[in-house]
């Protein structure tokens, strides 16, 4: 997503999952997804517009997870180059740059890290069971050798392997769903970071 789009997005009394649908609004409105419910009514009512298909998308999180594709991305690599940044952020919750849609929070991911901070190696990535690997993936990098490695995990019947979650999936499993994270976070306070992000790299690039 471009940056001139956070800018321009009006941040007063905007939530973050408020945001994420008027940044979706001219891909909701051509989809099925415009029907889909959210608290009892069609999204399309949410922008105040009649529907244009009687056609239903899946669920709801179905169409969520379409939309965090605009929320702004963390990695252990960007993490770890502008932590300084992050860290003026704990409470954001950002997309996990991977295969797929999950949110991390700021402050539990720099948590993450310190609990490595005297370690070699630190976990920090994953990768889920597919039709060509029944197993959860960990992957490790080594700080000193700037070398990766993975490590398997079984999943008998489909559940989380302890181990696996106790060192890295723990970050992306919640009890809440992601809207009800989103609603409690302030537009405002993602457009601060991406400033702030942007005024780091200018100064990394002098």
């Amino acid at each position: 997503m471009s940056e001139q789009k956070f800018y321009n997005l009006p941040q007063e009394n905007l939530n973050t999952l408020d945001a994420l649908f008027q940044l979706n609004k001219d891909f909701i409105m051509s989809s099925k997804f415009q029907n889909n419910l959210y608290r009892g009514k069609k999204v399309c009512e949410y922008f105040g517009e009649k529907p244009t298909t009687f056609r239903v998308g899946n669920s709801f999180a179905a169409l969520l997870d379409k939309m965090l594709n605009k929320l702004p991305t963390i990695s252990y690599e960007k993490l770890v180059k502008n932590r300084a940044v992050y860290e003026k952020y704990p409470h954001l919750y950002l997309r996990f740059i991977g295969k797929h849609n999950y949110l991390v929070n700021i402050g539990v991911f720099c948590r993450h890290l310190d609990t490595y901070a005297n370690s070699s190696e630190i976990p920090v990535n994953f990768c889920l069971p597919s039709f060509f690997s029944r197993y959860y993936t960990i992957c490790w990098h080594n700080i000193h050798t700037q070398t990766d490695r993975t490590e398997r995990f079984a999943a008998p019947n489909g559940i989380v392997p302890t181990k696996a979650k106790e060192l890295f999936l723990h970050l992306f499993y919640f009890d809440e769903p992601y809207e009800q994270i989103l609603e409690t976070t302030h537009w405002g306070d993602y457009k601060s970071l991406i400033a702030d992000l942007k005024n780091a790299k200018r100064g990394q690039n002098k």
